[in-house]
């Protein structure tokens, strides 16, 4: 094999293990104005399974179910601006006691006259504010993002939070028939132009608005960060120029994410392939047409 033939085989076997890198990891690289899919869903669903192995195993994280008393774990502590878990790890179970009174969940979902509905043992996440910090949160069942969820630092600083479902990771969305409804408990009671800096993935199903057909214009969902899921879910309905319910999508990449993740997110994952090394492989340059001969690597004319 000669000196060309080895650089271009060192070029190719760059290229291959960069895809490969990308499909492993399993997020969506959504930009602005791009719905850019996932390459290869397989991948993303090996990592899935270990995602959901390696938090359940995790030590010091917050292990919590919806019969939990506030305050009962060292390790899940209640209250404003808290202390994040030690191992930045939360985790939403299933309720195996406890007995459940009247129709939702204790924390009070669903509102008056809200056509959707929640089970009170299914381990669910309802989640909104501010991170400062690194943090996993992941739910049994559902991960709800009832209000805007956002980075102290910007999406510039060096906080990361991952948002992982068995189910689906769902955008709150309160309608009675096709009206939407207002929270008054949240900031912005009516949820209109969200924005989430989040690392998403739905492992069984869908990233999606809740009641998505019904109720008036919500305006734009600026996501930065990734979105990975089983299904392309819906946040909206509406043509090329208008949105008729729902949201229009203003998605970017985090390109922090191409280099770092949540914690725990992807530990220990049991894939044939893993990087060990990411650089730029440049081509060689045009093989020089005079004399004396080329000693190093280069391309013919």
């Amino acid at each position: 094999m000669t000196l060309v033939e080895m650089a271009m085989v060192v070029a190719l076997l760059s290229i291959v293990l960069a895809l490969v890198f990308q499909s492993v990891s399993g997020f969506q690289n959504a930009t602005a104005g791009s719905e850019a899919r996932l390459r290869n869903l397989d991948e993303a669903r090996v990592i899935m399974a270990v995602v959901t192995r390696d938090l359940r195993t995790a030590t010091d994280f917050c292990p919590i179910d919806v019969f939990t008393v506030p305050g009962a774990d060292s390790n899940c502590p209640v209250g404003n601006n808290v202390a994040l878990p030690a191992n930045g790890v939360i985790y939403v179970r299933k309720a195996t006691s406890g007995t459940c009174t009247g129709g939702g969940n204790r924390l009070g979902y669903p509102i008056s006259r809200d056509d959707t509905s929640y089970e009170c043992r299914k381990g669910d996440v309802f989640i909104r504010g501010t991170l400062k910090g690194r943090l996993t949160v992941a739910a049994e069942n559902n991960v709800v993002i009832i209000n805007d969820l956002v980075y102290a630092g910007g999406t510039a600083g060096n906080d990361i939070l991952g948002l992982i479902a068995n189910e689906y990771v769902e955008i709150y969305h309160p309608v009675d028939g096709n009206s939407n409804l207002s929270d008054s408990r949240n900031p912005h009671p009516l949820f209109t132009n969200p924005t989430i800096h989040a690392a998403i993935l739905a492992l069984n199903h869908s990233f999606r608005v809740q009641n998505h057909g019904d109720g008036d214009d919500l305006g734009e969902l600026s996501i930065t960060g990734a979105i990975a899921q089983q299904w392309r879910g819906t946040v909206g309905t509406g043509g090329a120029t208008s949105i008729n319910s729902g949201y229009e999508k203003n998605y970017v990449w985090d390109p922090q994410l191409a280099y770092d993740s949540p914690p725990h997110a992807f530990d220990d994952l049991d894939t044939a392939f893993q990087p060990k090394l990411r650089a730029e492989a440049k081509a060689p340059p045009p093989c020089a047409t005079t004399t004396p001969p080329n000693t190093q690597p280069c391309l013919p004319a």
